[in-house]
């Protein structure tokens, strides 16, 4: 088994890496993402997974809080069932997450990749929004490259609001 392990590493090392790559990111959001070049300096990214950040929660909070928590009279009898309503929908993780983005790279180093450029988000498929994606790329192999990002992203549709996300990932090339 061993041997067959090291043989599939070795074939993979020696191959050349084409210009597609998939992998995983984590942070916000936390995705599986892929990037394809299109030439030597830009390239399209893309994700597909979750957001952390819940930006229903004013919206949720005001919906779903009953008259009852905020009377006096029945305040103490309500407590727990108010604070129930507002932890619920404080912390619901339901934020589905996907992102296009028109990248242009500048290469500082043969290992050190620097890359910026605009793109679109929609979460939950109620959310839309503007990005611009800044990232650096560190590429120890021609199979493998790891980078970081940060991204503000100004949502239009159910907004307006701003957000700044940001990830570290790993992508293998095929």
């Amino acid at each position: 088994m061993k041997k067959i392990i090291c043989l599939v590493l070795f074939l993979f090392s020696v191959t050349q890496a084409s210009n597609f790559g998939i992998g995983f990111m984590v942070g916000e959001p936390t995705a599986f993402c892929g990037k394809l070049f299109l030439n030597r300096t830009q390239a399209l990214s893309f994700a597909l997974g979750w957001s952390w950040y819940n930006h229903h929660y004013y919206h949720d909070y005001y919906d779903y809080t009953d008259d009852r928590c905020y009377n006096n009279r029945f305040y103490d009898d309500h407590y727990d069932y108010c604070e129930n309503i507002h932890y619920n929908n404080r912390y619901r993780h339901d934020n589905y997450h996907f992102h296009l983005d028109y990248l242009f790279h500048n290469k500082v180093s043969p290992l050190l990749s620097l890359y910026a450029g605009p793109g679109l988000v929609l979460e939950s498929f109620q959310y839309v929004g503007v990005r611009g994606d800044f990232g650096l790329d560190i590429v120890p192999s021609r199979i493998i490259d790891i980078f970081f990002e940060l991204t503000p992203t100004i949502f239009i549709i159910d907004g307006p609001f701003l957000d700044i996300d940001g990830g570290i990932g790993v992508r293998f090339w095929f």
